[in-house]
């Protein structure tokens, strides 16, 4: 089963959610939470990658368009793929949420 959300930048579409069963998995700019939906407790949290801001901003341009955001959530199996905007790829556990993988 595959679901797929995303948006353009960080003025759009936030937060991302997709559903697996009973959990609920959001995305918050840098970072990932998943919680019971029933309960709505927080089941993990975990920064995907560190830094949202470039090292150095383009005169004329929306801080908030140049950040490096999480823009795509995907289920595939038992990992929850994250794609930023810069289109780079990581790989969480669904349980954990534990990074496995960077692409």
């Amino acid at each position: 089963m595959l679901f797929l959300l995303s948006h353009a930048n960080a003025e759009q579409d936030l937060p991302i959610y997709v559903e697996d069963g009973r959990t609920v998995y959001k995305s918050q700019l840098n970072y990932i939470e998943a919680y019971d939906r029933e309960s709505n407790k927080l089941l993990w949290e975990t920064v995907v990658f560190p830094d949202l801001e470039p090292e150095s901003y383009v005169w004329g341009l929306e801080h908030d368009v140049q950040w490096t955001v999480i823009n795509r959530l995907e289920i595939e199996g038992t990992l929850l793929r994250v794609t930023d905007s810069k289109e780079r790829e990581y790989y969480l556990n669904k349980s954990t949420g534990k990074l496995v993988e960077e692409k």
